[in-house]
C-alpha cells in the first residue's frame, strides 16, 4: 500500500515519513520533522553516506534517536550551510539498537537539501 505524501508545514519545513523509501525521498527544507511508524535510528551525513555525522542543531551523535516512541520527531534545524545536501539513512524499523558507528547498510535512504 502506498503511503500518503506528508503535508508541508510551511515553505521551509518538511515532514518526512520513514518508509522504504522515505516520503518524500528527496526534499528541500530549513527545518525537518521525521514521522516514525516504529522505533528507529536515523543516520545523517553530508558526503552521501560515506561518513555519518551530526548535522542538526543539538544532535549529539551521528544519528537521530527515534527509539523512545513512534510518531512525529522534531523539529530539527540543519547546522550546516544552505545548499548542503544531507543524506539520511534509517535502521530497520524496530531494531534492538543503533548499528555500529559507521553502518554499511541502512534500510531507508533519502536526501534533504538545506534551504534558508
Amino acid at each position: 500500500m502506498a503511503e500518503r505524501a506528508p503535508a508541508r508545514l510551511s515553505s521551509t519545513t518538511i515532514q518526512i515519513v520513514l518508509g522504504s523509501p522515505p516520503n518524500p525521498q528527496n526534499s528541500s527544507a530549513s527545518e525537518v520533522y521525521f514521522q516514525c511508524q516504529s522505533k528507529c535510528w536515523i543516520w545523517t551525513s553530508v558526503d552521501g553516506g560515506s561518513t555519518w555525522e551530526s548535522v542538526f542543531t543539538g544532535q549529539t551523535n551521528n544519528y537521530v534517536d527515534c527509539s523512545a516512541r513512534t510518531g512525529l520527531w522534531g523539529p530539527y534545524t540543519p547546522a550546516v550551510a544552505v545548499g548542503t545536501v544531507i543524506t539520511i539513512g534509517a535502521t530497520v524499523p524496530n531494531s534492538s539498537g543503533p548499528p555500529t558507528a559507521h553502518p554499511k547498510a541502512v534500510s531507508v535512504r533519502g536526501t534533504i537539501t538545506v534551504t534558508s
